[in-house]
């Protein structure tokens, strides 16, 4: 396991008030297969998001050949990408998109959810590096 899964776990075990488990990364064994089934889908269920999910991917080869005839920018791509990933989590879990890939406007709900996200995952991985959060509460962990 990852040592930012076990950091994960370590993080969500402690704030027992926000969290029911230790969620589906650091999750094992049978509360595992419990979890995964809660967020599982039948196949009916996909064809319901099959158009939506066909729509932003649409969105994201357009966003991604109109910035390659302007310039060569990585961090546009990644950009993208994140959003397309997050927008496609929104119709898998929520049957809709929030913005969409260009709808992200500044202080937009999108844009703080991703910018919220970001942090937390950025956060979470530093601990894959060192592990100091085992022997002290460091600044990532509070």
């Amino acid at each position: 396991m990852y040592r930012s899964h076990l950091a994960l776990e370590h993080y969500r075990s402690g704030k027992t008030s926000l969290y029911s488990s230790a969620g589906l990364l650091p999750t094992n064994g049978p509360a595992w297969e419990s979890l995964r089934r809660r967020f599982q889908f039948r196949p009916s269920a996909l064809d319901k998001v099959l158009p939506q999910m066909d729509q932003l991917a649409q969105e994201l080869a357009q966003l991604l050949l109109l910035e390659k005839n302007n310039s060569e920018d990585a961090d546009f791509a990644m950009t993208c990408l994140k959003r397309y990933f997050f927008e496609a989590n929104n119709v898998f879990l929520f049957g809709a998109p929030l913005e969409g890939l260009r709808g992200a406007r500044p202080g937009g709900r999108t844009r703080r959810m991703l910018e919220a996200t970001e942090k937390t995952n950025g956060n979470i991985l530093v601990t894959d590096r060192v592990e100091l959060w085992r022997k002290v509460e460091t600044k990532s962990f509070r």
